[in-house]
């Protein structure tokens, strides 16, 4: 919908939606996922009103694609709200095609589930969106695994993760948590090398591949604006 376009009507949407439907409706529904870590959702219920654009480095090349159309079904992992649903709408997807999971939720558009073990059958999905979620993984080898089940073959997944130099010490000091634990997952997924290899065999044609040229990150002592996040748009083979 045009609508969605407009950042200023978008965001009211969402927060409209939020207060009705959590504050009000008391609809919130949260779960916990043992591979995930810890903090995921006391970090992401911190930040449910944050309307952030940075899935467009997902979106925007993704709906250029000659493959993806109004009629494509989309699978949005972890959007915390509603918001990254409607920037895909926007871009001319029906809404009625976009589905969100995410173990967070308030709203019917988006599914709670764990995206280490979807409900969903085999192939159901044109396209997954899996943007800044990734790095909440303690196996995401077995998240990838997951989305390529549900993507049907010559599908398309995005994903993209915040490219960052912090050590855990950093994050501590930064967020006074560190968002990853260390003891269950050492390296961090943070570039797009690494992206591509978690696909294996099942990874094809890789049509975008933005590996956080300017390599911005936040400091022990300050987040930054313009951090670099690092994106890759994968075709699934089976």
């Amino acid at each position: 919908m045009e609508i969605y376009k407009i950042r200023r009507i978008r965001t009211l949407i969402v927060k409209i939606r939020i207060f009705v439907l959590v504050k009000l409706g008391k609809r919130l529904k949260t779960m916990n996922s043992e591979n995930a870590f810890d903090v995921t959702v006391m970090h992401n219920l911190k930040g449910l009103y944050h309307c952030n654009d940075r899935v467009k480095l997902l979106i925007k090349p993704l709906t250029a694609i000659e493959k993806v159309n109004k009629n494509s079904k989309v699978l949005i992992i972890g959007p915390r709200n509603e918001h990254d649903l409607y920037l895909m709408a926007s871009e001319g997807i029906k809404m009625s095609n976009i589905t969100g999971l995410d173990l967070i939720t308030y709203s019917s558009r988006i599914k709670i589930g764990d995206m280490h073990e979807m409900e969903f059958a085999d192939d159901t999905f044109d396209v997954v969106v899996f943007g800044w979620t990734l790095s909440y993984s303690s196996q995401p080898e077995k998240a990838i695994q997951e989305i390529v089940r549900v993507t049907k073959s010559g599908g398309l997944v995005a994903v993209g993760v915040e490219y960052t130099n912090l050590s855990k010490e950093d994050s501590e000091s930064l967020l006074g948590y560190s968002i990853q634990e260390h003891e269950k997952l050492q390296d961090r997924i943070n570039s797009t090398k690494q992206i591509i290899n978690l696909f294996g065999s099942n990874g094809g044609k890789v049509y975008f591949d933005h590996d956080a040229p300017l390599k911005r990150s936040h400091t022990s002592k300050e987040k930054i604006q313009n951090v670099s996040n690092v994106a890759a748009i994968v075709e699934v083979i089976k």
